[in-house]
């Protein structure tokens, strides 16, 4: 069983001295979908505002930035890659019982996701009716 985790989430289980925190995917996202990127090329263009930079260096940096892109997203993947491959590792050292517990956890949280995305539908279709 592959379980996709993104973000911490208060999940723990006491193993000895120190809880473990045992993450699940992050509100608003897939299982398997990569959560977004802590920083962005808009952080960067924001530290840069008071440089006073020219039409001509704001170019070339965006350009800089997008011959980047490519490396940045493969670094992401690999990072959501072992982030699973931890995951799978410490759900196999868990004892039936923690295993069902993650699970219904995991479940839950899909759940209240679920029942979130209807409340919204709901009021965007109240709003869209006014």
């Amino acid at each position: 069983m592959s379980l996709v985790h993104a973000e911490p989430m208060p999940i723990t289980q006491n193993c000895g001295a120190v809880p473990v925190m045992l993450p699940m995917p992050m509100p608003g996202h897939d299982v398997g979908t990569p959560p977004p990127r802590a920083h962005d090329d808009n952080d960067f263009m924001h530290m840069t505002r008071d440089l006073d930079l020219t039409d001509e260096q704001l170019a070339n940096i965006k350009t800089i930035q997008a011959s980047h892109q490519a490396e940045r997203e493969n670094l992401h993947q690999q990072e959501h890659d072992i982030d699973h491959k931890v995951m799978d590792e410490v759900f196999a050292i868990l004892t039936p019982e923690q295993q069902s517990l993650v699970k219904a956890r995991k479940e839950l949280h899909k759940a209240e996701l679920t029942l979130r995305i209807q409340q919204l539908q709901s009021e965007l279709k109240k709003l869209s009716s006014n």
